[in-house]
């Protein structure tokens, strides 16, 4: 008896369990139910009122029967409930690890808040430029690593300092003054015997270790130019990709900024004051954008027209006057007393940075007679600084070829002198500059000449340290054209507004605003001279560096405290290309200097690392050779020569034609299909419209059949807010709708 009653007992303890496990099963389908239900509403083509409604009803019943579900997994001990309660924590404990992640990351991003602060306050054009000099400052950083690890390390590490001649130590007349302010400001002195320049480094063709020093000077080198091409290019590819997801031309963009503009993870009032500007901005962007696009089917006034005109003529003048300034500033260098005083030794330096921050102002008055749309506007001002500051740039580079010629006879003549000199007995060990060969021809030098002229005639030094002082001397003309054009300006505004004669803020001077041509174009200028003289000056990068990582904290200040947003503001985001298609461009104009040195200057004899070869390029010749079995050597002279190189030249030619062609016919092809995919949409719009209409005919005509035909209708629609459908128990809350709605428009 006792068996038999402990059975049955038994039997309904596991029915009991079952039903339990049924019930918590059905109440989790029933919340999963609800939770999609939560999620697919924004979807559902019903009024704001009713999406609410259901919205709530949905939450409300989360709420209820999570936590009393989750209780009852607490409870029970069976398998199945254990792994739902597991299942549940694990995916609590991952999507809290997921937006943990997340928020590392974006705090990890470097300036990512102070940049978007500036965005939230000034718009995205101002905030592309900080975005813009972040991006070039990871690409410094890389080559600056670059340089470091493969260059100065070895170099300073494996390399024997006693055998390599006076390539790295100062006569005993220079350390008097080597480290004194003027040595040190035009980079003589211990910065000169340093691995920041090309004549610190030895000719040794390897270390002990065995490791190729000028090969990989020449080699890391040219790698870092082809990596600057690919990021550049890649970075390009990126923001177009990103373009054509985000396009979104006649697509409700008014609504989209209305309705998911806001962020409601928002909890400081500070932040939620920025992102509430960011909006405001961002409808004034798009208002422009919408009056802009009515501008442009106007037709040219004959005003307009004389007005570019005249501006055209006006900057191809300031062009040319620049161009004759930098010309007559270098032909001054070039006297006997240029080394007289400190404004002659620096005045090729001084003149180009006023050059670079005068005229660019002068472009930008010129620029208001125009009457351009602000991006237009901001292109054309763009091109005209470039232009300017390639002018200079090239200019002041075909001059210091010049000077290189010059050196160059200099070091022949002293070559020749010293080989007819028999009776000199002063001859320098067998190293470095002393006892060095060039061509098989011994070098025998009086240590007076070594002293007072050989060590001055390294041109390669001479390159890096002309390029270096342009970059020092720049950073030191924008800190004080920025305190001065805007932390002064700004202060004696704010002072003096409230006891002059006049609107100090309203007219003139009125505080200043963030000029985002000339700060882009200033940023391209200085990239590109980093370009031209790293090959020279190893330690330009990270020159670089230093000068950017403060231009980043002094612009954004002088913005943040000094600077008020622009009157017209428009979007900046077409415009991230345009900024490294000049940046490209740039780089291009900037490796072909350095291509003309490689391939046609002979390297000075008696410094840096390729002392020993005719050509710079002829390192790697050697190296192959070398490299390679005798009976290879005709394979790769016929494979350099003319009538395999100028071939093969031709064919990449048809094969960037070819590529070309293909991607304008794809770029029609795509838009193509956007036109479609459009007018499809504007057709189910109107299919819509029209079952509406339809149905409000049939709902007006039958009463009756109306209510029982929104009663299914309103399941139906609850139906698609999920992808499974329901079950009959699951119905509960989408027939209660179908009720209200009816009842409501019997009401009506």
């Amino acid at each position: 008896m006792d068996e038999t009653g402990g059975g049955f007992y038994d039997q309904q303890q596991q029915q009991q369990q079952r039903e339990v496990a049924e019930s918590a099963a059905a109440a989790l389908e029933h919340v999963a139910l609800h939770k999609e239900v939560v999620q697919n509403m924004r979807y559902q083509p019903w009024d704001m009122g009713r999406k609410l409604r259901v919205l709530r009803r949905a939450k409300s019943f989360v709420r209820q029967h999570e936590g009393a579900l989750q209780q009852r997994l607490a409870e029970s001990r069976t398998a199945k409930d254990v792994l739902a309660r597991g299942r549940l924590l694990l995916a609590k404990a991952v999507q809290l690890s997921v937006r943990e992640i997340r928020n590392l990351i974006s705090f990890l991003v470097p300036w990512e808040a102070r940049i978007k602060e500036i965005e939230s306050l000034f718009g995205s054009a101002v905030a592309s430029y900080f975005t813009f000099l972040r991006w070039v400052f990871w690409i410094n950083l890389v080559l600056t690593a670059c340089f470091a690890v493969f260059v100065v390390v070895p170099e300073v590490l494996a390399t024997e300092w006693d055998m390599s001649g006076e390539r790295k130590g100062l006569l005993p007349e220079e350390k008097r003054t080597a480290t004194d302010l003027q040595t040190l400001w035009d980079f003589e002195g211990i910065l000169k015997y340093s691995p920041i320049f090309y004549g610190f480094y030895s000719n040794a063709y390897e270390t002990n270790e065995g490791y190729k020093l000028p090969f990989a000077y020449f080699f890391t080198g040219l790698v870092l130019y082809m990596y600057s091409f690919v990021a550049i290019l890649r970075k390009m590819a990126k923001n177009s990709r990103m373009a054509k997801l985000s396009d979104k031309d006649d697509e409700c963009t008014f609504t989209w900024k209305l309705f998911t503009g806001w962020d409601f993870m928002i909890g400081h009032p500070e932040t939620g004051e920025n992102r509430r500007s960011a909006i405001t901005l961002g409808f004034k962007e798009a208002l422009l954008e919408e009056a802009e696009k009515e501008r442009a089917t106007e037709k040219l006034t004959r005003n307009v027209i004389c007005r570019r005109l005249a501006a055209n003529f006006l900057v191809l003048m300031l062009l040319c006057s620049s161009a004759y300034i930098v010309v007559l500033v270098v032909e001054r260098s070039t006297e006997p007393e240029a080394e007289s005083n400190w404004w002659r030794q620096n005045e090729i330096t001084v003149i180009l940075s006023l050059i670079s921050i005068i005229f660019p102002n002068i472009f930008e008055l010129i620029g208001i007679l125009e009457k351009y749309h602000p991006r237009r506007q901001l292109r054309w001002q763009l091109a005209r600084i470039m232009i300017l500051n390639l002018l200079n740039l090239y200019t002041l580079i075909f001059a210091l070829f010049g000077k290189v010629n010059a050196m160059t006879t200099r070091l022949h003549r002293k070559r020749r002198r010293s080989i007819n000199d028999e009776s000199s007995n002063c001859c320098w060990p067998d190293d470095g500059i002393d006892g060095q060969q060039h061509a098989g021809i011994p070098v025998k030098m009086s240590s007076f000449y070594l002293k007072s002229n050989l060590r001055k005639l390294c041109w390669e030094t001479m390159f890096g340290q002309e390029l270096v002082k342009l970059t020092i001397m720049d950073l030191v003309f924008t800190t004080i054209s920025i305190l001065i054009i805007d932390f002064i300006r700004a202060v004696f505004v704010r002072v003096f507004n409230g006891c002059w004669c006049w609107d100090l803020e309203k007219y003139f001077p009125q505080y200043g605003e963030f000029k985002i041509a000339e700060n882009i174009l200033h940023l391209v200028n200085n990239q590109g001279m980093v370009w031209m003289g790293m090959f020279f000056s190893p330690g330009l990068p990270a020159i670089n560096i230093f000068k950017l990582f403060l231009l980043l904290y002094i612009r954004s200040w002088a913005v943040l405290t000094c600077n008020v947003p622009h009157e017209v503001i428009f979007k900046a985001s077409r415009s991230n290309n345009f900024y490294l298609w000049l940046l490209l461009i740039m780089l291009f104009l900037c490796t072909l200097p350095v291509a003309y040195a490689i391939v046609w200057l002979e390297p000075s004899w008696h410094c840096g690392p390729f002392s020993e070869y005719s050509r710079i390029f002829h390192v790697m010749t050697q190296s192959l050779l070398k490299a390679t079995p005798d009976s290879l050597h005709w394979v790769l002279s016929y494979v350099a020569s003319p009538g395999v190189v100028i071939p093969l030249l031709v064919l990449l030619i048809l094969v960037i034609y070819y590529l070309v062609s293909l991607s304008s016919s794809l770029r029609e092809a795509v838009t193509d299909l956007r036109t479609q995919l459009r007018r499809e949409r504007d057709a189910e719009r109107l299919k819509t419209r029209q079952k509406k209409k339809e149905a409000e005919a049939a709902a007006v005509a039958a009463p009756a059949d109306a209510a029982a035909s929104s009663s299914a209708k309103v399941i139906a629609q609850w139906r698609k807010a999920v992808p499974f459908a329901p079950t009959k128990s699951q119905t509960i809350l989408p027939q209660t709708l179908a009720k209200e709605a009816v009842d409501k428009r019997q009401s009506k």
